[in-house]
């Protein structure tokens, strides 16, 4: 009994070290029991946490993990990696506001972030992975909430452009193919910086990108195989989509505005 109080009491002094540092990294569920239990009995320290880096390669169970998270309200960055068997979970996630959250990482699905990101109205940079939905996005309901928002990195652009709504969001980043920018009904003339991973020769890709953000500065594009999936960055592939873009603007507003093509 002795000894494991001892434990204990070591295991505490441990995590009260850590969450005073301002920066929390945890990688399994018992060390992230062990900080929420932490900042349960020591709240005087709750205010120090700045940071919050969660990278998990096993989920048994949420509560842990939302709880650390929901205890860890003053933090200004976030970020939550799961394994994919865990990536589709709800209740991961707090459905509370926290005041000074303005950046946002994870690759959990949209469906169990959707509600979370509707309650951060200070968020103005957040990198997201697969939305992993059968029918529609669950983030075309979150955009009004995010006014705050400036910078979005998405797996899958058709669902991040849904949360962009009127001009505050001047820099998007992530995948797309023509079918799926094809479904964007709206015009985005706000987006400054456009960086897309696109298959390569796919023209129409280009062309839908001109009409969706007529107003982009600094277009990056990097050409990937369809059959390995890989992204690669050849100089092939970067005379083809500098030539192929100059030919798609060519006579278009879109020439007037773009300043940079970025291989």
């Amino acid at each position: 009994m002795h000894l494991r109080s001892r434990e204990n009491g070591a295991d505490m002094r441990r995590s009260v070290k850590q969450l005073s540092s301002g920066m929390v990294v945890c990688s399994s569920l018992d060390r992230a029991t062990e900080l929420a239990e932490s900042m349960r009995r020591r709240p005087d320290v709750v205010q120090h946490v700045d940071m919050l880096l969660l990278d998990f390669t096993s989920v048994r169970r949420v509560l842990p993990i939302r709880q650390l998270i929901d205890r860890s309200r003053c933090a200004s960055l976030i970020r939550l990696f799961l394994p994919p068997s865990a990536r589709s979970l709800q209740g991961v996630l707090p459905r509370v506001p926290f005041s000074n959250l303005t950046i946002f990482e994870s690759d959990i699905s949209h469906a169990a972030v959707a509600v979370f990101l509707s309650l951060q109205p200070h968020l103005h940079t957040i990198r997201l992975g697969a939305c992993q939905s059968r029918g529609a996005c669950p983030l075309a309901s979150v955009c009004l909430s995010l006014r705050s928002l400036k910078s979005i990195t998405c797996d899958d652009v058709a669902c991040s452009l849904q949360l962009v709504d009127g001009d505050s969001v001047l820099k998007l980043e992530g995948r797309f193919n023509a079918r799926a920018f094809a479904t964007v009904p709206t015009t985005h003339e706000h987006l400054r910086v456009l960086r897309c991973p696109v298959q390569s020769g796919d023209i129409h890709a280009v062309r839908h990108v001109s009409l969706v953000a007529p107003n982009v500065e600094m277009l990056t594009l990097l050409a990937y195989s369809e059959l390995s999936k890989d992204v690669r960055v050849s100089s092939a592939a970067s005379q083809f989509f500098r030539k192929l873009c100059l030919g798609v603007v060519s006579g278009m507003r879109w020439g007037m505005s773009l300043k940079a093509i970025v291989p």
